[in-house]
C-alpha cells in the first residue's frame, strides 16, 4: 500500500509581500476541491474512506489534527496503524493520499479552514464512499 506523502509549501517574501508555493504538487490527477470549516473548536469529522479515490489536504488557516488510517478490508473493517499529522497555517504543507485510507480530522482552532482536493468527481465518488462513526478506530 502506498503511504501518505507530505509536501512542504515554501514561501518567498520581499518588499511586495509573500508568495507561498509547492511546485512538487501536481494538480493533473485532481478533478475538484472543496473547503471545510468547523462549527466550533475541537470539532471532529471522521471517518470517511475510499477504495479508489485519492485526496490531498491543505490547511488554509488555523490548526488541524489530520488522522489517516489504512483500511485493508472495508467489509470487515480491518485497519492498519494510524498516521497523525498536525497541520497549521504557519508551517504550510500538503498531505496527499491514495485510495485505501480513512480520513478524519479535529479542528484545533475555531478559525480553521481545510482545503481538500479529490481525484474523482462527485458522481464517481458516491459509489466509492465509506463512512464510519468518529469514535471507531481511534481515540481522539
Amino acid at each position: 500500500m502506498k503511504l501518505p506523502d507530505q509536501l512542504q509549501i515554501k514561501t518567498f517574501t520581499d518588499q511586495r509581500g509573500s508568495i507561498a508555493f509547492c511546485n512538487d504538487f501536481s494538480l493533473d490527477k485532481y478533478k475538484r476541491f472543496y473547503m471545510i470549516s468547523p462549527a466550533y473548536k475541537d470539532q471532529i469529522r471522521a471517518w470517511q474512506g475510499h477504495k479508489l479515490e485519492g485526496k490531498a489536504f491543505q490547511v488554509l488557516s488555523g490548526k488541524i489534527k489530520l488522522v489517516l488510517i489504512p483500511i485493508f478490508d472495508f467489509s470487515s473493517e480491518k485497519v492498519g496503524t494510524p498516521f497523525e499529522f498536525f497541520l497549521d497555517d504557519s508551517h504550510p504543507a500538503i498531505i496527499s493520499i491514495p485510495g485505501g485510507y480513512l480520513n478524519g480530522f479535529q479542528f484545533l482552532s475555531s478559525d480553521s479552514r481545510l482545503m481538500v482536493f479529490s481525484t474523482m468527481s462527485v458522481e464517481e465518488s458516491k459509489s466509492d464512499d465509506y463512512r464510519f462513526d468518529a469514535d471507531k478506530f481511534y481515540d481522539w
